[in-house]
Parts: C-alpha cells; structure tokens; sequence
C-alpha cells in the first residue's frame, strides 16, 4: 500500500518571503543599478576579449569604469548616511581572490630569452575587486563611531 502524503498549507507569510526572495542576482539587493551594471559591462569585457577583439573590448571597459568608480563610491556612502543595503562586498572580495590567481596563470614571454610579461585581464579583474574593498571602510565607519559613543 502507498501512502498519501498529507499536503501541507503554507500561511500568507510564507509565501511572502518565498515571493521576496528574488533568483539568482549578481549582487545583494538594494545594491546601484549603475554597479551592478558596471561590473557586468567591464567583466564582459574582460571575458570576451578574444572574441570581441581588444579594440572592441577596452573602450567597454573603460566606458563602464567611470560608472563602477563612482558608483561604489555613492553606494558605500549611502550605507552609511542613510543605511542603505547592498554593498557588493562578496563580490569585491570574490574579484580579487580571482584577479590574484589570474596572475600567475597569465604571465607569458614573448621569445625564451625575453623578460615576463602579464596578460591585462587579470589586472582588469582584480582592480575592481580591490576598489570595492578600498570602499568598504567608508561604509562601515559612521556605524563604528555610533557603537563605541
């Protein structure tokens, strides 16, 4: 004999918080639109580099660092004067483990004899990683000095 699985109900709440947890998101919710799509232009740059050829992929770049500069720039400070959610911290964290271990794997010599060059791409990976964590004590410091007054 099978059994019927008793159905379960689930409260109105339940499915409230089922509802507000959106899928996959490239970073923490209340973060910029101006990040988040500043990232996602210059890391596609970054990995399409071959594909889209260099004098294609830079000026993408470099049309989306401006936005990602100044954008992090206004998202740290908005969490700390009106706590606003969403600085991409794990994603600055996550950038920069992955630009450092680009490093090694793009180093290159163009002739046997010649001095060791490095590909661009893991430079271009790991500077925003390290400009959000250069960011994020700006974030954080209004909350310090509220805690220890």
């Amino acid at each position: 004999m099978t059994e019927i699985p008793a159905q379960t109900t689930s409260s109105p709440d339940d499915t409230a918080k089922k509802s507000k947890k959106s899928g996959w998101t490239f970073t923490d919710d209340g973060c910029r639109w101006d990040v988040r799509l500043a990232l996602f232009v210059m890391l596609l740059a970054v990995f399409l580099w071959l594909w889209l050829t260099p004098p294609r992929s830079a000026p993408l770049y470099l049309l989306a660092s401006p936005f990602f500069m100044v954008g992090v720039v206004l998202q740290a400070w908005q969490g700390r004067t009106r706590q606003r959610p969403g600085y991409p911290l794990k994603l600055g964290i996550i950038l920069t483990v992955l630009g450092l271990l680009m490093i090694p794997d793009a180093l290159y010599r163009e002739r046997v004899d010649g001095p060791l060059g490095i590909q661009p791409m893991a430079l271009l990976v790991l500077f925003p990683g390290i400009w959000i964590l250069m960011c994020w004590p700006l974030r954080h410091l209004k909350t310090q000095q509220k805690a220890t007054a």
